[in-house]
């Protein structure tokens, strides 16, 4: 990517597309930033160039899994705010 770097470009997706599940495909795996990277949680796996077709597939299914959990989080964690809201009001319903 000859305009933008691995690392600008995760950084970029982390801050506008937080739901995206990111895998970074490189050739360069013992790389600084690549290792910052997987630390800082901007990636759920990575992959080393060249891949092997099957690890790759399983490394896919992972992120797939990750992305499926963590929706399923969120919407229970919005049932749970919406709930806690209507028992707030009913709350206040028996001291009117």
């Amino acid at each position: 990517m000859p305009e933008v770097t691995g690392t600008t470009l995760l950084e970029y997706a982390v801050n506008n597309y937080p739901k995206l599940v990111r895998i970074l495909i490189s050739g360069y795996g013992d790389d600084v930033a690549v290792m910052l990277s997987m630390h800082k949680g901007h990636i759920v796996d990575f992959v080393s160039k060249p891949w092997n077709v099957d690890d790759l597939k399983k490394q896919i299914d992972f992120a797939y899994d990750v992305y499926c959990r963590n929706i399923e989080e969120e919407r229970k964690s919005t049932e749970a705010e919406e709930a806690n809201k209507r028992d707030d009001r009913e709350i206040g319903n028996l001291f009117e």
